[in-house]
């Protein structure tokens, strides 16, 4: 698998932490039709550090909700990511 950013490729990385968490909460949205959003998942974040120099860091975070399944990258602060 193939990561790049701005012209710089990752190279092969591993998992250097992995956390989780479960939330559970509600949330008023005027703006929608139904207006109390339950936000109810468990979450699963993979920290994932470049095997060799420069070492960068990447967070994958995903999400399991009771009728879908999301997924998000993070590129934490980190020299040569400004």
């Amino acid at each position: 698998m193939r990561i790049m950013t701005a012209g710089n490729e990752f190279g092969e990385m591993a998992i250097a932490k992995k956390s989780s968490r479960s939330f559970d909460t509600a949330w008023t949205n005027r703006l929608y039709k139904k207006e109390l959003i339950i936000d109810n998942a468990n979450e699963l974040t993979l920290e994932l550090r470049e095997k060799g120099a420069p070492n960068r860091l990447l967070n994958l975070v995903f999400r399991a909700y009771d009728g879908a399944v999301a997924f998000r990258y993070e590129i934490p602060a980190q020299a040569g990511f400004e």
